[in-house]
């Protein structure tokens, strides 16, 4: 019993995780049409911050996918856990 419920504990953690960031990146992109994303520059090292399509458009569309994909996910992860609830609750 403890080890499902830890199990669930991280995986609340994980869609909560998942859920933020792709909703964080999103509203970031929708309100400034700016991403937080990996930057690289000629002279030195990549560093992180925010891009747009026209500073970094191959970063920026890396960003903007894995922003979509992780809240897509989070989404279908949430709604099972909903479900899975339902049902145990049904019961």
């Amino acid at each position: 019993m403890l080890k499902q419920n830890t199990l669930v504990a991280l995986g609340i953690c994980c869609i909560g995780f998942m859920l933020w960031f792709g909703l964080s990146q999103l509203t970031s992109l929708f309100s400034t049409g700016e991403l937080f994303g990996r930057s690289h520059g000629t002279d030195g090292p990549s560093q992180f911050n925010m891009i747009t399509y026209e500073s970094d458009p191959l970063n920026f569309l890396a960003a903007l996918g894995t922003a979509a994909v992780l809240t897509v996910f989070g989404l279908y992860l949430f709604v099972k856990l909903l479900l899975r609830i339902g049902l145990w609750w049904g019961r």
